[in-house]
């Protein structure tokens, strides 16, 4: 053998050995993973800055950053002269990138750097590996798992209540205002402020909040009126939420609440003076006119009403009084006066109502009872008045005897024009009676009594006398005949000279 084939043969010798080491180094597939090579470093975004999570953990970031992911992996053992290694990176569980290879050296470091531009609020799952490319074998020599939380802080649950003002009204009302962090972390200093007022008065014009951890609520509240200058109807006023991320980054979000504008409400007070009067007469009836301001209201129009009846109308003075006088040409009872202001171009309406009471004609009955004589018929006569001394005229009135310890009714008349009413009346027995007259009333005239008043009945003495007069003038003519037949017997007839 030539030494030239000799020198070959010691080569190839030679390239085997070496190729036979290096296949003794190598990993069979899919024994996974090797851990040959290896990360040594996976440094990820967290906030402002990165955070080292080999190993595991979780890195910060906000909604629309852009979030590194650098990794450093190291091969201790992939390759006698090294191994061409290559990094993957899965994001919840779905492939996202695969990067070139690289001839990494036995004790050298390789470097893969991924971004992202993250949105959430979410967390997301991640996991890198590192590959061996021996040849067209791959071979899983690394794994590291890590998440990324992806803050997103925003307003949500905006509830302003429902408010109306009054337009001039120095009072200020309130305007409450709710909301909810609807993000996944803490809004850091939270501020309210308002950026439009609208042309209303709002103070004050900022609330801080403090923190508001993720789902909290916070509540805050804003003193508003309108100005004369404000104009009726629906206001829009403007509100700008600050707040500050994990990072110190702030943020603003813009939200508004709607106020309505109304005229100047007005209030009436109503007076009567007198609130109760008889009928016929008559009553001041007064309303008094003001503002929301409770200031009063001059020149402005009032309509009074009784009932569903306008009864007039009078003016406002200088101290918001509109006077009406009224004359109840009605029947008794409880009357409803009404003051009404219907509204102008600067104030709202009102109304109010009072009672006016309309009292009946207050009545006098008086009875009168004449003797009586027992089973003789006799009349008794009751008369009816009003206050003013007129007569009740149609009206019916009771009659009653007191008997037994009560009194009883013996009968009812009607007055005739002279207010007069009577019964006639036959007593049973001789003796004192207590005799009364009622009236129950009318729409306008009061009921009323008359004071008890005594009949006497007498005996009646006229069979008496007639029996008496019988009896004396029977014994007369008894008498009369005995003396006439006596007067006959002692009285001889005188005879004549001639007869004897």
């Amino acid at each position: 053998m030539s030494e030239v084939l000799k020198g070959k043969n010691l080569i190839l010798i030679a390239a085997v050995g070496i190729l036979l080491a290096s296949l003794g180094s190598m990993p069979l597939a899919n024994a996974q993973p090797y851990y040959d090579a290896y990360f040594t470093s996976i440094k990820v975004t967290h906030g402002n800055g990165d955070i080292e999570l080999i190993g595991g953990g979780t890195a910060k970031v906000y909604d629309g950053q852009t979030a590194w992911k650098n990794l450093t992996f190291y091969n201790e053992a992939c390759g006698l002269l090294g191994a061409d290694l290559y990094t993957k990176i899965y994001r919840d569980e779905i492939l996202v990138g695969t990067s070139e290879e690289r001839r990494i050296f036995l004790g050298g470091h390789g470097y893969d750097n991924w971004y992202s531009t993250e949105h959430g609020p979410a967390t997301r799952e991640y996991k890198v590996e590192v590959w061996w490319d021996s040849y067209g074998t791959h071979y899983l020599e690394d794994v590291n798992y890590f998440d990324i939380e992806v803050v997103k802080l925003f307003v949500t649950d905006w509830s302003p209540s429902d408010l109306s003002i009054e337009k001039g009204k120095t009072t200020a009302s309130t305007l409450s205002i709710s909301f909810e962090n609807g993000g996944n972390d803490y809004m850091y200093s939270t501020e309210v402020s308002v950026i439009d007022s609208d042309g209303l008065d709002v103070s004050p014009q900022s609330r801080s909040l403090g923190d508001i951890s993720s789902g909290g609520t916070k509540s805050t509240s804003f003193s508003i009126t309108a100005p004369t200058t404000a104009t009726l109807g629906t206001h829009t006023v403007s509100f700008q939420i600050d707040y500050d991320d994990f990072r110190g980054v702030s943020h603003s979000e813009t939200k508004t609440a709607s106020v309505s504008v109304a005229k100047l409400g007005t209030s009436i007070t109503l007076d009567l003076e007198p609130s109760s009067i008889n009928i016929g007469d008559s009553t001041t009836i007064t309303a008094t006119l003001v503002d929301g301001n409770a200031n009063s209201i001059e020149n402005q129009e009032i309509t009074f009403s009784i009932g569903a009846t306008t009864i007039g109308t009078a003016s406002t003075d200088s101290s918001g009084n509109a006077v009406r006088p009224y004359t109840a040409n009605v029947d008794a009872g409880t009357y409803v006066i009404e003051a009404s202001y219907t509204e102008s171009t600067d104030y709202g309406p009102s109304s109010a109502t009072n009672n006016l009471i309309v009292n009946p004609f207050t009545t006098t009955l008086t009875i009168d009872v004449p003797s009586a004589t027992e089973e003789k018929e006799c009349t008794i006569k009751a008369t009816l008045k009003d206050e003013n001394d007129n007569p009740c005229m149609h009206t019916d009135l009771d009659f009653y005897i007191y008997e037994e310890n009560a009194w009883k009714k013996i009968g009812t008349a009607k007055t005739d024009s002279n207010g007069v009413a009577s019964i006639e009346y036959t007593p049973t027995s001789t003796g004192t009676f207590q005799f009364k007259a009622t009236f129950g009333g009318t729409t306008n005239y009061a009921q009323s009594s008359s004071t008890s008043t005594d009949l006497n009945v007498a005996m009646d003495y006229t069979l008496y006398y007639i029996g008496g007069g019988i009896i004396a003038v029977a014994i007369i003519g008894v008498i009369g005949y005995v003396v006439f037949r006596r007067r006959r017997k002692v009285t001889p007839t005188p005879k004549t000279i001639e007869e004897t």
